[in-house]
């Protein structure tokens, strides 16, 4: 998947987050049949780092969706505004 964070586009951004929000659950349910203890420590390092990096991705990309939007809100009325001030 492509840098959620390089899109210009609210509906592409929107699409992302879903997937990775979908891809974080079906994840979820994997590593709860997961027997860590049978695991090498590396390895779940490693987890517990993708594990985090997916939650601050899905947490930022909510924020990012947001300041996007608003964006594009606030682009809408300054263009208004010059309309009406021309």
């Amino acid at each position: 998947m492509s840098d959620l964070f390089s899109e210009r586009d609210p509906q592409r951004v929107a699409q992302k987050l879903s997937a990775l929000e979908r891809f974080a659950t079906r994840r979820d349910r994997f590593l709860e049949r997961l027997d860590f203890h049978a695991l090498g420590v590396q390895t779940c390092r490693e987890i517990v780092m993708a594990d985090n990096y997916l939650a601050e991705t899905i947490m930022f990309g909510q924020l990012y969706a947001q300041h996007l939007a608003d964006m594009i809100a606030l682009g809408t009325q300054l263009t208004s505004e010059a309309k009406r001030a021309a």
